[in-house]
C-alpha cells in the first residue's frame, strides 16, 4: 500500500463514520411491531406493553416472540435454522426480524409523522 491509496481509505472510512454515527443519532423509536405471515398482516403488537405471543399456521406454531421494554425479539422457531432467534431485539422505525424458512417478518413502525424522509434523514 503506498500513500496513494491512503487519501481514498481514509476518505472511505470517514464516510462510513459519519453515515453509521448520524444513523445512531436519528433512529426514531418505534410504536407498533407489524407480523407477517405469507405477506400478510396477521398481528400488531404495540411496544409500550410487555407481552408474548405466537405466530400460528393452523394447528402448528411456527414462532414464539416476546414484547419487552419496547423491544421485540424471537425466542423460539419452528425452523432449522434459527436465524431468527438469534438476531438482536429490534425497537428502532424501519427495522425487522426476519426468518425466511417460515415466511414471517416481523417490521418496526412508528406513528410519529417525520419531518425528514429516508435521504435526508
Amino acid at each position: 500500500m503506498n500513500k496513494y491509496d491512503l487519501i481514498p481509505t481514509s476518505a472511505a472510512l470517514i464516510v462510513a463514520l459519519v453515515w453509521f454515527i448520524s444513523n445512531l443519532i436519528s433512529a426514531k423509536s418505534g410504536d407498533v411491531a407489524k407480523i407477517y405471515l405469507n405477506n400478510e398482516i396477521v398481528e400488531s403488537c404495540p411496544l409500550d406493553t410487555d407481552s408474548e405471543g405466537c405466530v400460528m399456521d393452523g394447528d402448528s406454531e411456527l414462532l414464539h416472540y416476546k414484547v419487552s421494554n419496547g423491544y421485540i425479539y424471537v425466542t423460539s422457531a419452528n425452523c432449522k435454522d434459527k436465524l431468527c432467534v438469534h438476531q438482536k431485539p429490534v425497537s428502532n422505525d424501519g427495522e425487522s426480524i426476519v426468518c425466511l424458512p417460515q415466511k414471517i417478518v416481523i417490521v418496526i413502525f412508528s406513528s410519529k409523522a417525520s419531518e425528514f424522509d429516508g435521504f435526508t434523514n
